[in-house]
């Protein structure tokens, strides 16, 4: 896959990071001067098939200012009124090449501008490539910035691209936000409990907890997934503990093993959740073994799931 390629890796995100400043209106500032001189020394490491492929990227990502570069090597090939029809068949196929090539035909006209970059960020996290996943999945956010699953999404795609610090920021902003729905309070949660486990911890890692802890609380009984519903309080408990609340702890871990098991996650997980609990009931949170525990629970945060209306 072109992702094995270190360079390639780093002229990709170096070219997500230079159209967001032309999208800011800064093509010309110093910034954008010296990400094109780091983009030609990485160049230099790349082969033809490479930097094709990337070329093709700097065209989808002209859609985050505003513009749309077809293909005319597709256009010609693909009639138009075929392009949802053979998406879809992609889609379900997994050939995620296959999908960012035929919305090169010019998808603007067939969906609203907001799916487009969805289902951009969704074949280019298919590649493994998500330094332009989470770039797409902003932009569906700046397109309908009321759709809370684009959100959610775009926060697990910074966690899992390992920027863990913007995704702890943005976790933070949205539960101090009132106006979050609840579904996208329990993805930040989720996010910011998965940050009690790192080593250093944020500076304000307690009272974003403190925050975390009542709005989840809020936002559980709200939520119809019972995979969601799982994670919430998978999450709520390990947040209980970072802030001492033993008693929401245990009762976020019993409701967890309450929870209907939909999933393969949710039985292997089983074992670890109920020696969780019995750890915080014994009085032994916090401890080394406890602790040992919870990250192995927070590891399986990582993969919990995010339902979508796209």
């Amino acid at each position: 896959m072109f992702a094995d390629n270190y360079y390639y890796r780093e002229y990709q995100r170096l070219l997500v990071e230079l159209h967001a400043l032309i999208a800011a209106g800064r093509n010309q500032s110093s910034e954008a001067r010296q990400l094109r001189q780091f983009m030609e020394r990485a160049e230099a490491d790349l082969v033809e098939e490479e930097v094709v492929r990337l070329n093709a990227l700097s065209a989808d990502l002209s859609m985050t200012h505003d513009r749309e570069i077809p293909d005319s090597d597709v256009v010609a090939r693909v009639p138009a009124h075929e392009v949802p029809r053979l998406i879809e068949s992609a889609y379900k196929s997994g050939k995620w090449e296959d999908i960012l090539e035929l919305l090169r035909v010019g998808a603007s006209h067939l969906w609203r501008a907001d799916q487009v970059a969805y289902v951009r960020s969704r074949a280019y996290e298919g590649l493994g490539e998500l330094a332009p996943a989470v770039a797409f999945m902003d932009e569906a956010v700046r397109r309908v910035p009321n759709n809370a699953n684009y959100r959610a999404l775009a926060l697990r795609l910074l966690w899992q691209s390992k920027r863990y610090q913007q995704a702890y920021s943005r976790a933070r902003d949205y539960l101090a936000d009132a106006n979050t729905k609840p579904r996208l309070v329990l993805m930040s949660g989720g996010i910011v409990a998965q940050r009690t486990m790192q080593i250093p911890e944020p500076a304000d890692l307690n009272t974003v907890a403190n925050v975390a802890v009542p709005r989840m609380q809020q936002a559980l009984p709200l939520e119809t997934s019972p995979s969601l519903i799982f994670a919430g309080l998978v999450s709520l408990g390990l947040l209980a503990v970072q802030v001492d609340d033993m008693i929401a702890a245990s009762n976020a871990f019993r409701d967890a093993l309450g929870v209907d098991t939909i999933s393969d996650e949710q039985v292997t997980s089983s074992w670890t959740l109920n020696r969780e609990l019995e750890l915080v009931r014994s009085g032994k949170a916090k401890t080394a073994e406890e602790r040992s525990n919870a990250r192995q629970l927070a590891e399986f945060l990582q993969s919990s799931p995010v339902a979508v209306t796209a």
